[in-house]
């Protein structure tokens, strides 16, 4: 090859691939929002780290009111966040990872952070906060906020049965309503139990388990929407960040094994008006009981005495639900 070609190489190939080194883009996780349920109020500092070695790329940071559902395309319109001024373009390889995010006109609310990587020629790729944080101005009233913590990432179910379990903060009482959809599909997510009663922690903080029958769920991979709302009305909805794998595989069928909220101390029941606990009938399962569910039977597989919604086999859409959740 002569010089002169050679010289002339580097303006034949794009400015993409120039800057690119490493095979992916930047995924980042984030440290703020991510470890508490954080209350702001004017300044707050997004927080990230990097978990790549590519070092290239821009970060562009968004907020939006939920996250999207596990597999969901960037080009889906749920992808529909709010920039964060001075957050379009952050370099990756910058080592402050920290973003001063000025809140004070953001209205009152509950918000999930994501970013999107751009990394030219690779396909940009989002990270999203794993919880939400609450924008609460002087005066306004707690907003309600949620985070699915199971299914969890590489988790599979016994194939008969899966502990839904979420966390959120807010006015109390709070209840709970768990829906379910096909991962990759956009459709409406079905429900699967209204009006859960959750259990407060000292720190404010609450927490929700469900055991879920899987036993009539069509075969296939779903992800789980948890809403929560308080006695005025405001709610805030999240999706789980992995999906529950249905199965039934034989195998994994054992009784002895199947998923339960009874081995969580946190969620022993909620107190009833009588004085009693949920759960003291049922032989001290933790699970809550739905209020709205379809009629069915009392399920076998989880011998705890609860009664579950047997899920028709058909995947029809019943109820609709619309998504995304409305802004507050």
């Amino acid at each position: 090859m002569s010089c002169t070609l050679l010289s002339l190489l580097p303006l034949l190939v794009s400015p993409g691939l120039a800057r690119h080194s490493g095979g992916v883009p930047t995924r980042i996780t984030f440290a703020s929002p991510g470890a508490r349920f954080d209350v702001a109020d004017g300044n707050y500092d997004v927080t990230w780290a990097e978990n790549s070695d590519d070092k290239t790329g821009e970060l562009a940071f968004f907020y939006q009111p939920s996250n999207v559902p596990v597999g969901t395309k960037l080009s889906s319109s749920l992808h529909a966040g709010t920039p964060i001024p001075g957050g379009e373009k952050v370099p990756v390889e910058g080592d402050a990872n920290v973003l001063k995010w000025d809140t004070s006109s953001v209205p009152a609310g509950s918000y999930f952070v994501y970013s999107v990587t751009q990394d030219p020629p690779l396909d940009p790729v989002a990270s999203f906060s794993p919880l939400p944080v609450t924008i609460r101005h002087q005066g306004d009233p707690p907003w309600p906020a949620v985070t699915v913590d199971k299914p969890d990432v590489g988790e599979l179910p016994s194939g008969v049965a899966f502990a839904i379990r979420w966390r959120a903060s807010g006015a109390s009482p709070l209840h709970a309503t768990i829906r379910y959809g096909a991962v990759g599909t956009e459709d409406p997510p079905e429900e699967i139990a209204a009006d859960l009663p959750m259990v407060g922690h000292a720190n404010g903080t609450f927490a929700g388990c469900y055991a879920w029958d899987l036993s009539l769920v069509p075969l296939d991979s779903y992800y789980i929407q948890v809403e929560v709302k308080d006695s005025a009305g405001r709610s805030h909805s999240a999706y789980s960040r992995s999906s529950v794998v249905v199965d039934r595989d034989s195998s994994s069928a054992d009784p002895k094994n199947v998923p339960t909220c009874a081995d969580e101390p946190w969620d022993a029941g909620s107190p009833r008006s009588d004085g009693g606990r949920k759960g003291d009938d049922d032989g001290g399962c933790s699970c809550e009981v739905g209020r709205d569910r379809k009629p069915g039977g009392v399920s076998a597989v989880l011998l705890l005495g609860l009664l579950t919604s047997l899920r028709r086999p058909s995947g029809r859409r019943e109820r609709p639900h619309t998504y995304p959740p409305s802004a507050p």
